[in-house]
């Protein structure tokens, strides 16, 4: 992640679907098939989120925790629910760069 970085949150369209397609390609996981919200960063779009309820999908070559953070609570805030727990975290195709720890 970098502080200049342009993030755009928005519904997925139909122009859309190949690169959702890569993405889901990239992370191992079935491309989503209904309504989404993306997370553009600089023009890609780096990670996505079903409105149905199912897992999010992310770039595992990018640091993504933020981009399907900001997914989720964009779903909750149009869903007027709490983020949904079973999509946070690394393992839900939310990837960081891990940082080694100090001496």
């Amino acid at each position: 992640m970098s502080y200049d970085e342009a993030i755009m949150i928005r519904a997925s369209e139909a122009a859309d679907a190949g690169e959702l397609h890569r993405l889901a390609a990239l992370d191992s996981i079935r491309p989503i098939s209904g309504p989404a919200l993306v997370a553009e960063v600089d023009g890609s779009i780096l990670a996505a989120l079903p409105l149905d309820g199912g897992r999010a999908i992310a770039d595992p070559f990018s640091e993504t925790a933020h981009l399907v953070e900001l997914l989720e609570s964009h779903a909750s805030a149009l869903n007027g629910a709490a983020p949904r727990p079973e999509t946070r975290g690394a393992g839900a195709g939310a990837h960081t760069e891990q940082q080694p720890l100090a001496a």
